[in-house]
């Protein structure tokens, strides 16, 4: 009778381990039972019925729309620019002045056009169309950094869809995920530039979603339907920035994954033919998707680098048949992705970029994006009394942080946008359990810093000040040549983009010193030669090396015209001291500026000034 009972309840335990659940949030999806936790913070499950936004998805989201378009005067990288819409801009606005970056070269590129076409190319296009058909100023230095910036806010909203629907799978909190979402200053700020990490924060949100949504229906179908949509994407990534098999691999790993009946050895190998079976399966199904998409991608990057005609001169059958696949083969092994790869896996052209320690990402620029969060989860992972789940879900978040990290801190050079696509799977381990009040608000904190220090102060002065260049030069009878220095290296295409106008092409001229006061002079003493009355020189120097210049220190007579704030240069240090007392050395334009507040505008702007080529001091 013993026996019996104890067989009984065994059955018991298989069936309801067994056991399906339909939930009404996926109507048609089936799942598994997880076998753990309840509905309560750390449940795992789906969530059931209809989830509102919450009302301050509405306000943040409104927030990152308005200062898109404010626009934010934050310059992240020159990759913002110089990877996107000044190449964009010189091909479509026809600037022979311009000249396309080392990573541009025909004969050898590193950045693949797909994305900057669409993001920046595309915009661009439709202003100058708008402004040739009506004769309108469209085309200017505002709408060319804003049109760009508009596609890249529209598609970060893929990022709050994925973190929203992600969540109701995985029964984490989707109202909380909305807002830290829309909440993380790299949303706010990154997501929305012309970054190719940018790019890559939204293929990752999407397809961390299209992966746990395939393995939460059990039969083949749900892979085989998502299989086309979830190759294309890592193919788009892979071009877009090839180091993106960091963040595919986790989740090509859960893709292949295939849950056993059991934990026991002898029933997990009795179904392991299957689940040979079924892997095979899953990779076939991607193999179309990922042929197609990389032969368009590479004929397209193709055409634009002039390497196949537009206009074949052979017949549409002869091309195809003949031209297009020898063309197509001999220069396969010049992609841009093989370049790049070259290129970044040589340790000393990566070290030219700047050399970090290889513990950086981790212990350095991941707590700069998410540490409160981090801090979140490990303070309920590490309580004994708090719901532990251990399901797939959990462990593919898990992965996709530590793995793609892992991976890229082997390269001597990291950045903190590196890493950006790795706030996604920390904000949904996070809203797994509820966000408490010192954990917000230290969240909270670190986002109104990051915002306002990478969104508005950081090289600040370099946009602003290239509106005004064109502006002046609009209205002005001589040429400008303007000279920058210890700044980054400003985008000249701001200045140009003015269509119908010819005149800013033939009277502007703009240089970067890049570098100190000395290679500044260099570039003045070789304009001397060609100095007449029709034309006007300017310098612009972050107002930390303003000392250096003024009071003609640096040899030439200048003119402060301009003072454009905020701007702070993060690459050169400065004495804190010199915003609280002034000091003997202080140059005469600066004894004006009384007061600690307005030392420190002197200070944290960019200074514009007239130079005069001529031999001593006119005032």
């Amino acid at each position: 009778m013993a026996e019996f009972e104890v067989e009984r309840l065994s059955e018991l335990v298989d069936s309801i381990g067994k056991k399906k659940v339909t939930f009404t949030e996926e109507p048609q999806t089936h799942v598994e039972d997880e076998g753990e936790g309840t509905a309560s913070a750390g449940s795992v499950g789906p969530r059931t019925g209809s989830v509102g936004l919450p009302t301050g998805w509405y306000i943040l989201a409104l927030l990152r729309i308005l200062w898109t378009f404010l626009p934010q005067s934050g310059y992240l990288h020159p990759d913002e620019f110089f990877q996107s819409p000044q190449p964009m801009a010189a091909q479509i606005l026809d600037i022979p002045s311009i000249q396309p970056t080392w990573e541009w070269n025909p004969d050898r590129p590193i950045r693949s056009p797909l994305f900057p076409a669409v993001v920046s190319g595309l915009p661009l296009l439709l202003l100058r169309l708008a402004s040739n058909l009506t004769n309108l100023p469209f085309l200017s230095a505002y709408s060319s950094v804003v049109a760009p910036r508009v596609v890249a806010l529209i598609s970060s909203f893929l990022i709050d869809y994925s973190a929203f629907r992600t969540s109701l799978l995985i029964g984490s909190d989707p109202s909380q995920s909305l807002l830290l979402v829309s909440s993380s200053y790299t949303v706010l700020v990154f997501a929305t530039r012309t970054l190719s990490n940018s790019v890559e924060m939204v293929l990752f949100s999407c397809l961390t979603y299209i992966v746990i949504r395939a393995n939460k229906e059990v039969s083949l179908d749900g892979h085989r339907r998502y299989s086309w949509m979830f190759a294309s994407l890592c193919v788009y990534g892979f071009f877009n920035r090839p180091s993106f098999v960091a963040f595919i691999i986790p989740l090509l790993i859960g893709w292949l994954y295939v849950e056993a009946p059991s934990y026991e050895l002898r029933s997990y190998l009795q179904h392991c033919s299957i689940n040979i079976r079924t892997i095979s399966l899953r990779l076939l199904h991607l193999l179309p998707s990922a042929f197609l998409h990389t032969l368009a991608i590479s004929s397209f990057e193709m055409f634009y680098f002039r390497k196949l005609p537009m206009f074949p001169r052979l017949s549409t059958t002869q091309f195809i048949t003949n031209e297009f696949p020898r063309v197509f083969a001999s220069n396969l092994r010049n992609l841009s992705p093989i370049n790049f790869l070259r290129y970044n896996l040589d340790p000393s052209n990566s070290g030219s970029h700047g050399v970090h320690p290889y513990w950086l990402h981790f212990l350095v620029n991941l707590n700069l994006i998410a540490a409160p969060l981090i801090l979140h989860i490990f303070f309920y992972r590490l309580s004994p009394r708090r719901h532990k789940p251990n399901n797939f879900p959990y462990y593919l978040l898990v992965a996709s942080v530590i793995i793609p990290i892992a991976i890229l801190s082997t390269n001597v050079h990291q950045e903190l946008r590196f890493i950006l696509p790795s706030i996604f799977p920390i904000i949904l381990l996070a809203s797994r359990y509820k966000l408490s009040k010192n954990f917000a608000m230290s969240w909270i904190c670190l986002n109104v810093i990051g915002s306002i220090l990478f969104g508005c102060l950081h090289q600040g002065g370099v946009t602003k000040s290239l509106i005004n260049l064109q502006s002046e030069t609009l209205y002005s009878n001589q040429s400008i040549l303007a000279v920058y220095s210890r700044t980054y290296m400003p985008p000249s295409y701001l200045v140009y983009s003015r269509v119908p106008n010819s005149k800013i092409v033939d009277s502007f001229r703009l240089f970067d010193a890049q570098g100190d006061i000395p290679r500044v002079k260099h570039r003045f003493n070789k304009l001397i030669p060609d100095h007449n009355d029709s034309k006007s020189y300017r310098l612009v120097v972050p107002g930390v090396v303003a000392q250096k210049v003024c009071d003609c220190r640096m040899g030439y007579a200048v003119e402060l015209v301009s003072i454009v704030t905020p701007h702070l240069s993060l690459d050169h240090g400065f004495n804190f001291v010199d915003f609280i007392s002034p000091s003997s050395n202080d140059c005469s334009e600066i004894k004006d500026y009384e007061g600690v507040l307005e030392r420190m505008k002197y200070y944290l702007s960019l200074h514009v000034y007239k130079v005069y080529l001529t031999q001593g001091c006119p005032f």
